[in-house]
């Protein structure tokens, strides 16, 4: 292989093509392949049941096939999906999501507010910045808003929701429920 690029082939069960110069090739056939780009990107695939892509230079990706998956972008975000059963997926830069798939899910979103969700029999959410919500999912959920007030719920046989500010309200259900508005304690039978 000389000059701007050279070609290697192999024959047989596998095969390779390797291409020089500002970037190079890489491919192994048969049950699996590589691929490999050089310079300012490069780029990796695995082939058979699964691959594998990776893209550099100012991002990057990465695949892996079969029953999962998964790919990155570098620079100033980045993404990875792993498949199969479940997925994650997570951008990053100034914000970030990540998702997990299957019975439960998960999405985080960065920068000024992130978000997590995860998913199934319950879920939960997060939103941060300058307030924030929780929600827990199920037989009972959690919510929390923040900022200068919050908001919390619990679900199932009893709930509790909290607002904040210069004034609260408490409520526990089930037997008994408790409200405080302003500082006032309020005792409710059920």
């Amino acid at each position: 292989m000389g000059g701007e690029g050279g070609d290697m082939v192999m024959g047989g069960d596998e095969w390779v093509i390797v291409m020089g110069g500002d970037g190079g090739v890489m491919v192994m056939g048969g049950e699996g392949g590589v691929i490999v780009m050089g310079g300012d990107e490069w780029v990796i695939v695995m082939g058979g049941d699964g691959g594998v892509m990776v893209m550099g230079g100012d991002s990057g990706v990465i695949v892996m096939g079969g029953d999962s998956g998964v790919i990155v972008m570098g620079g100033d975000e980045w993404v990875i999906v792993m498949g199969g059963d479940g997925g994650v997926i997570v951008m990053g830069g100034e914000g970030g999501v990540m998702v997990m798939g299957g019975d439960s899910g998960v999405i985080v979103m960065g920068g000024d507010e992130w978000v997590i969700v995860m998913g199934g029999d319950s879920g939960v959410i997060v939103m941060g910045g300058d307030g924030g919500v929780i929600v827990m999912g199920g037989e009972g959920g959690v919510m929390v808003m923040g900022g200068e007030g919050g908001v919390i719920v619990m679900g199932g046989d009893g709930g509790v929701i909290v607002m904040g500010g210069d004034g609260g309200v408490i409520v526990m259900g089930g037997g008994e429920g408790v409200m405080v508005m302003g500082g006032e304690v309020h005792m409710v039978s059920q």
